[in-house]
């Protein structure tokens, strides 16, 4: 058995990065080992794009160690790993705060929030990846193989240790997904089934889109006037995003249904003419960064927190909704949600209007609730709830 220098933090102990680890091999840790093997791992040019790496880790507490890593001559390869082992105390959650830097700037990071397994060494994968350095995902949310999803790792997605640290040159593990059988793949997934997920690349004569249930599910519409009709997520739960980059795409409305995990993204100038509604999921976000885009209402009507964010110039023309626990607007761009917002279900609806002539309709909170200041541009008309 080979472990690592280690720190003490709290309840856990961190072990200080590493190039390669041999942990617990033939059992030498005995039956009670219970850690997690954070594993770092990039398609980032080491030097050029990315030259340091930086672990922050959260315990339930709130209390934060960070562990440093430099990249490139004369230094280990990647992926480098560090082991939290647990000690005593909650078994979580813990949050997990991967930098991957470049001098003193973030170049991209990753978030998790995970638990550890009792008795059982498992591993995150913590991969940063070249693609996601173009996405901008909503609160609680990170980018992972497949784009945005949940910040929150289950345990069935933290993989049994082997003795083998994973690379991503080694491809998805064995059981990856969330409760997808191997090689299952639906004919609707015109794009594959890469990592796990339902890729669907809609075209300009596509009719209405509906994600499969049984696997989590991208709609991609990246040309001009790609997926003219409704595009609607699944009805199982499973983790869903549509993303409206081509110029005019998304025209009919986009529909969460009832994905665990629901993230629209209309960043095509006059994307997503129509309403996009968060439905059933249990957490959505809305960024209509595109110039013109999301012409109508944007509904929060989650179960869980929402998240409507207008950056585009002329956004979110129509009234955006709140009938949901949480919500937060965020008018940044000029001209932007014209028809305001109505948070007729809750106080905890915060708008803000930081855009040059954002708001240009006054926000309803309900009865009882109390006026706040989250208007900040002086031709805003904002009232927004405490």
């Amino acid at each position: 058995m080979k472990y690592p220098p280690a720190v003490r933090c709290g309840s856990c102990r961190l072990a200080l990065f590493i190039a390669l680890v041999t942990l617990c091999a033939a059992g030498g840790c005995g039956p009670s080992a219970t850690e997690i093997l954070v594993v770092v791992d990039s398609d980032l040019d080491v030097g050029t794009e990315i030259d340091r790496l930086t672990i922050e880790i959260t315990d339930p507490g709130g209390a934060t160690r960070m562990s440093e890593a430099r990249l490139g001559a004369g230094e280990p390869p990647l992926p480098r790993s560090l082991g939290m082992v647990h000690e005593g105390g909650p078994l979580g959650e813990f949050e997990v705060l991967v930098r991957g830097r470049l001098g003193n700037d973030d170049v991209v990071t990753r978030t998790a929030r995970v638990s550890f397994v009792p008795g059982e060494i498992r591993v995150l994968r913590m991969f940063l990846l070249r693609r996601c350095l173009a996405e901008m995902c909503g609160r609680d949310m990170t980018c992972g193989d497949s784009g945005c999803r949940t910040t929150d790792v289950s345990q069935d997605e933290l993989t049994r240790w082997n003795g083998e640290v994973p690379r991503i040159s080694d491809g998805p593990p064995m059981d990856a997904g969330v409760g997808v059988d191997a090689g299952f793949c639906p004919d609707i997934c015109n794009g594959g089934c890469a990592s796990g997920t339902c890729l669907i690349i809609g075209a300009t004569d596509t009719p209405d889109i509906r994600c499969p249930d049984g696997i989590p599910c991208r709609i991609d519409c990246t040309a001009a006037m790609a997926c003219p009709r409704r595009n609607h997520c699944g009805e199982d739960g499973s983790p869903c995003v549509i993303e409206c980059s081509g110029e005019g795409s998304c025209e009919r409305a986009s529909d969460c249904e009832s994905a665990s995990t629901c993230e629209i993204i209309c960043s095509g100038a006059s994307s997503c003419a129509d309403n996009n509604n968060c439905k059933d999921s249990l957490m959505c976000s809305i960024t209509c960064s595109g110039p013109d885009s999301c012409g109508r209402s944007q509904q929060c009507r989650s179960s869980g927190p929402c998240v409507v964010d207008c950056s585009g110039d002329r956004s979110c023309a129509g009234q955006g909704t709140c009938e949901t626990a949480a919500c937060e607007f965020l008018c940044a761009g000029n001209g932007v949600c014209a028809g305001g917002v109505s948070c007729a279900e809750t106080c905890a609806c915060r708008v803000n209007c930081g855009g040059m002539g954002s708001c240009a309709a006054p926000s309803m909170c309900p009865d009882g609730c109390m006026s706040g200041d989250g208007c900040n541009a002086t031709s805003s008309a904002c009232d927004t709830c405490s």
